[in-house]
């Protein structure tokens, strides 16, 4: 009975702070809270979950916002029918960014591989 491992993969109290998912390449890049300063970084396309600091959660958080709120407020918005190269989330909030719109699908591949190079510094 003491060999017995316990395993938590209970995830019904994570909170996304963020996700950045590409429509075409079918992959996202997720912030997770698990609570009080614990904190996951994850990309889907390896199936790779790393957990990180509250200072380097943080940092990206607060990154991820500046340019979220550029991208959705500081842009016009497309107002036709279009097929969508990435949805950005947000405390709830959602950014469709539509393939016919170089400049904004642009400004997220640079948001992509800057939340590729810090996770990288991490390893």
């Amino acid at each position: 009975m003491d060999d017995l491992k316990i395993k938590n993969n209970d995830h019904r109290m994570e909170k996304k702070v963020f996700q950045v998912k590409s429509h075409k390449e079918e992959q996202k890049i997720s912030l997770f809270s698990t609570g009080p300063d614990q904190y996951f970084f994850e990309l889907s396309e390896s199936n790779k979950r790393v957990k990180v600091s509250s200072q380097f959660a943080e940092k990206v958080n607060g990154g991820f916002i500046q340019k979220f709120i550029e991208l959705k407020y500081g842009t016009m918005p497309y107002t036709k029918t279009c097929k969508h190269a990435y949805t950005l989330l947000m405390s709830g909030e959602e950014q469709r960014v539509c393939e016919q719109e170089p400049a904004k699908v642009k400004e997220v591949a640079k948001i992509i591989k800057s939340l590729r190079r810090q996770l990288k510094k991490l390893k």
